[in-house]
């Protein structure tokens, strides 16, 4: 019985250090992404913005 939980716990840790250094990898894969699509965000609002000022400086803005 000792053997078997024995070789049970080798071929757990054997699995663990196989799927611990993809578990990183997509876990930085997943902050990279955030980062970008908060980057386009914030740059997608800068244009509005200035849009909406251009729009204003020409007088042609609607109001809602």
């Amino acid at each position: 019985m000792l053997t078997i939980l024995q070789s049970f716990e080798n071929r757990l840790m054997k699995l663990e250090s196989t799927v611990e250094p993809v578990y990183n990898e997509t876990e930085m894969l997943r902050r990279r992404q955030e980062s970008i699509l908060n980057k386009f965000d914030h740059s997608f609002k800068v244009e509005n913005l200035l849009t909406r000022s251009t729009c204003f400086e020409k007088g042609s803005l609607l109001k809602g």
